[in-house]
């Protein structure tokens, strides 16, 4: 009688059944303080990159964007006035986002960024009024994402983890933009052989 394997139950930290990556996550701490407003959408997606984010830095803060209603502690921490709060998001009124814009105020930069696909982040940003109300800037430049797990992908654009790896470099941080660019490899590799129900194994050259 042919054997069942055992099914394997998911990392209750990861999620993943085959490839548990959670000896990969690395510990940074960061002068930056990262906001992820996610799309309700994201919550759903394997595909998103926001969540490793918060892995890595443990003082990201997330919030779901709700039209009607915006996140009350998110608008708390914008009103208190203790960080420069820039929206990062590029729009037709964005500026550009350098280590000088970055370090022109004494305030400790917060990042909020828009965890979500571009034609909903641009929902998000025509929706709230809070939103076009804040200091908006762009991240410039020619960049190359290895992001490979959606479709469609506009080439240039960067995905969330990659977009928090420039900031942290912008802002004199370059070893925590390596080691989150080298966890953020490592994890595409192990995504596409846990969607393969495989553990991932190095090609021998």
């Amino acid at each position: 009688m042919r054997k069942v394997k055992p099914q394997l139950e998911p990392c209750p930290k990861c999620g993943f059944r085959f490839n548990c990556f959670c000896k990969d996550i690395p510990d940074l701490q960061s002068a930056v303080k990262i906001v992820l407003l996610m799309h309700p959408n994201e919550l759903n997606r394997d595909t998103n990159t926001g969540k490793l984010v918060s892995m890595s830095l443990s003082s990201t803060l997330t919030f779901t964007w709700d039209r009607v209603s915006p996140p009350e502690e998110l608008i708390q921490l914008i009103t208190c006035n203790n960080y420069q709060t820039i929206l990062l998001f590029p729009g037709s009124e964005s500026t550009k986002l350098d280590a000088q814009s970055i370090h022109q105020n004494h305030k400790p930069p917060m990042f909020i960024l828009l965890d979500a696909t571009w034609q909903e982040a641009k929902k998000m940003v025509r929706k709230s009024p809070w939103l076009q109300a804040l200091t908006t800037m762009a991240l410039t430049g020619e960049f190359s994402s290895n992001y490979s797990l959606r479709r469609n992908q506009t080439p240039g654009n960067l995905c969330t983890c990659e977009t928090v790896s420039e900031v942290l470099k912008l802002n004199d941080e370059s070893a925590n933009g390596a080691t989150l660019d080298a966890f953020f490899d490592r994890y595409l590799s192990l995504f596409q052989a846990e969607k393969s129900g495989h553990k991932f194994t190095h090609l021998k050259v």
